[in-house]
């Protein structure tokens, strides 16, 4: 859940409270902006988190169509993806909210919390290409505690077990480039990597395989 924005902290009923995602589908918001009743999953989505809880902070991102700061259907705001791009549409939106100091930190025993807060969104687009097979993640991240960071560095872990995992080879796309003008060139990987099998079946190993011709797993930023 989002950590208190003066102390950084957040409690057990907090934790519990935000242990979920919240979902819209373009398809009800479109409906709603053309005059009918807002779906539960608009009424639900955590604009500003929840009231009755005191929370007040900009959280899941919304349309403020009265400009007032807060999220309220009932004044024409609705869930977007982007308030600055309203033209970004996905087909659906999933929204969730994680930190570092909700629990102990069991994988590196004695490792102290930063007091950061993630807030994620993934999102996809129902098209008739290659776009209908990705899934997309847009994350904002606070650091909510008194101490700036500097030279810090993210990354995505993805355990991307392709089918039958045990015949799977890992890589990443590679740029020929000339680093001085003068050759000779060297290839300098870009931001795609992808997981693929080793040859054309994929056989069942600790997880079912997909069999002929298996398919590519790839992840790429894009910004």
């Amino acid at each position: 859940g989002p950590l208190d924005t003066s102390t950084a902290d957040i409690d057990k009923d907090d934790c519990t409270f935000w242990d979920k995602q919240f979902s819209v589908l373009q398809k009800d918001i479109t409906e709603f902006k053309g005059g009918k009743e807002a779906t539960q999953s608009i009424l639900d989505w955590p604009g500003n988190g929840d009231a009755s809880r005191g929370e007040t902070q900009y959280l899941a991102p919304f349309h403020d169509a009265d400009g007032d700061g807060f999220y309220s259907p009932a004044n024409g705001d609705y869930p977007t993806l982007d308030p600055a791009v309203l033209g970004a549409r996905p087909d659906q939106m999933i929204w969730w909210v994680y930190n570092d100091k909700g629990n102990t930190h069991t994988a590196y025993p004695g490792g102290e919390p930063i007091g950061l807060e993630i807030q994620a969104t993934a999102f996809a687009f129902s098209t008739s290409n290659e776009i209908n097979n990705m899934t997309f993640y847009k994350y904002r991240v606070a650091n909510r505690a008194s101490s700036a960071l500097y030279d810090t560095y993210f990354g995505v872990f993805t355990d991307s077990d392709l089918g039958g995992a045990d015949d799977d080879y890992v890589g990443c796309n590679m740029a020929l480039v000339d680093p001085d003008g003068a050759g000779p060139l060297a290839a300098k990987p870009r931001s795609f990597a992808y997981t693929y099998n080793a040859d054309a079946t994929d056989e069942d190993g600790s997880s079912p395989g997909y069999g002929t011709t298996p398919p590519i797993f790839g992840i790429d930023y894009f910004r």
